[in-house]
């Protein structure tokens, strides 16, 4: 059984660097933030329609957790939340963020507002960061290209340098993100170079204070960005976290390289095009699983298992791969990338090329079953009623008709309690892993 898949690759673009437009943040630098559950924050001053807008909410205080951070008011954009996390030891555990991102859409409507549902026990600083990054080129596409990382630090000693380890992009145009939160109202000032700082923020409010400060870095190869050094310059040497999260460009819509497993990350930098109307994994959606739509990314393993023949991806959609005729049974996995809901769907697709279907040992009507009414029979094991050619096969076994009142088939056993007296002819079905089936009576 052959499956065709639609899964074209794109060479990968060159591109002019990405820009920073610039930060703000509620409260401003020194300010004492109010303890309102709710803050509404004003844009980047310039955006337009394609820029990058990376949002963080922080709080410096243990208080319901970070599903508790919401946006309220959306200021007219479509906001998916990237990154949660809270209490990640030591004295830490006063601090949490979410983060959120959206892409502009050009047309800035009404207020921005995040706010913290835990209302109350809500009475610690708070203060939202807003980022923005320019593409390239303004139809161009984000993505996060790497998943975002987070990490605690105890008060740093001597100089109060705190470092955050790199990441190495895989997009061929990245831009690198990193922020530090102390829990004190420190002044900060960066010490690598290569590096830009995006904004300090000091958030003065009483006795749980805090301050966030922030750094980019722009790529236009992939590569190692390398670790990143901040110094806290005032107020002592404090404790906190840091974080850190890349994203890419690409001419058209990418799978996003975190959500991608990595045995096919490699594939990753190349970006995938959607399932189009039409197509032949059109064709196959309601085989494969409901929720898996037009506009979806296919992301496919690189090889076939067992034999490891590298998949070439045809302009037709389908794969092929050389196999010096080779007959045997070769098999490869697809997961679905919906990008409306940045997020993979469950299911998954198990295609599978020179499959050979199961088939009956013995004769139609040569398996026969003697059962008392009303008393459990002995279970049954269904195995050697079929087999396969294909070696490794596991084989399930499914009842197509009703069985007698009273039996189940469970992982291959029937049994149970007849509780009808009488004759039933039943038609089994034996299941490959491919799909493939064979049934007899």
């Amino acid at each position: 059984m052959r499956w065709l898949l639609l899964a074209c690759l794109i060479a990968s673009p060159s591109y002019a660097a990405i820009t920073f437009r610039g930060s703000t943040a509620t409260p401003a630098d020194n300010t004492a933030g109010a303890t309102d559950v709710a803050k509404t924050i004003t844009p980047v001053v310039g955006m337009v329609a394609g820029d990058l807008i990376e949002l963080c909410a922080y709080i410096n205080g243990a208080t319901g957790t970070v599903d508790d951070f919401v946006i309220t008011a959306e200021g007219g954009q479509a906001w998916g939340a990237f990154s949660k996390h809270i209490a990640i030891g030591l004295d830490v555990d006063r601090g949490s963020f979410k983060c959120f991102a959206a892409t502009f859409n050009g047309t800035w409507v009404g207020s921005l507002t995040v706010s913290h549902n835990d209302v109350p026990n809500f009475n610690f600083a708070f203060s939202l960061v807003m980022k923005v990054a320019i593409p390239s080129s303004p139809t161009n596409v984000w993505a996060v290209d790497v998943t975002e990382a987070a990490v605690s630090y105890a008060a740093p000693g001597g100089s109060c340098d705190v470092s955050q380890t790199g990441q190495t992009s895989i997009g061929a145009s990245s831009i690198t993100f990193v922020d530090w939160l102390s829990l004190d109202d420190n002044s900060w000032t960066l010490q690598t170079g290569g590096w830009t700082t995006t904004g300090s923020y000091r958030n003065t409010y009483g006795s749980d204070d805090m301050s966030i400060a922030g750094a980019y870095k722009v790529q236009s190869s992939p590569g190692a960005t390398g670790t990143v050094v901040n110094r806290q310059t005032a107020n002592g040497c404090d404790a906190g976290w840091t974080r850190i999260a890349t994203w890419s460009e690409t001419s058209s819509a990418p799978g996003v390289c975190s959500s991608i497993p990595s045995g096919k990350q490699a594939l990753c930098p190349s970006g995938y095009t959607s399932i189009a109307s039409g197509s032949v994994i059109d064709t196959l959606n309601a085989s494969i699983s409901p929720d898996i739509a037009v506009g979806d990314i296919p992301i496919c393993d690189l090889v076939t298992s067992p034999s490891g023949y590298a998949l070439t991806i045809g302009a037709d959609g389908n794969f092929s791969y050389a196999a010096s005729n080779d007959p045997s049974k070769q098999t490869w996995n697809c997961t679905f990338y919906d990008l409306s809901a940045t997020a993979t769907h469950a299911s998954d697709l198990d295609a599978a090329n020179n499959n050979s279907n199961p088939f009956a040992r013995g004769e139609e009507h040569s398996v026969r079953y003697y059962l008392a009414e009303d008393v459990p029979m002995t279970p049954v094991t269904l195995e050697d009623l079929c087999d396969d050619q294909d070696v490794g096969e596991t084989i399930s076994y499914t009842s197509v008709d009703p069985l007698p009142t009273g039996l189940t088939i469970v992982d291959g056993v029937l049994s149970g309690t007849p509780t009808t007296a009488g004759s039933t002819v039943v038609t089994f079905r034996c299941t490959d892993d491919a799909g493939a089936s064979t049934d007899f009576d």
